[in-house]
């Protein structure tokens, strides 16, 4: 194997002492106390505690928002369930879901639901305006 000329020298270096070591970095600073937490949008918040059942468990913004599975109106997410997770009893499988409120961009995806509830956090965006 062929080794390049300034290869060679610096582990010759290396190997004989000459090289120095790069200097260790400074320590970091003492970590000052944490600024008050700021809310956090349901596209930031963490996955909700969802029951142990087959569904949707949804966390969406804003709560007026008209939730459609397969095609049949489940009423608006405020309405459903219990405040912070809304659950949605689904039976296994592929399910189509829209969430729609005027004003507001629709959001349609497909999940897959298994015999655990399927959690689906989204907070709906405002339609631009022409």
């Amino acid at each position: 194997m062929r080794v390049g000329r300034w290869s060679a020298v610096l582990s010759l270096g290396l190997l004989l002492g000459c090289a120095t070591p790069a200097p260790e970095p400074d320590p970091l600073p003492e970590a000052e106390a944490a600024p008050p937490a700021a809310e956090v949008s349901p596209a930031e918040a963490p996955a909700p505690t969802c029951p142990e059942a087959s569904g949707l468990c949804l966390v969406v913004q804003p709560e007026d928002t008209l939730v459609v599975v397969d095609g049949d109106e489940h009423g608006m997410v405020s309405s459903i369930g219990e405040a912070g997770a809304r659950f949605i009893p689904l039976s296994p499988g592929i399910h189509r879901i829209t969430l729609r409120r005027e004003g507001m961009q629709t959001w349609r995806t497909e999940v897959t639901v298994a015999q655990r509830a399927e959690p689906i956090v989204v907070e709906l965006e405002e339609m631009a305006e022409p």
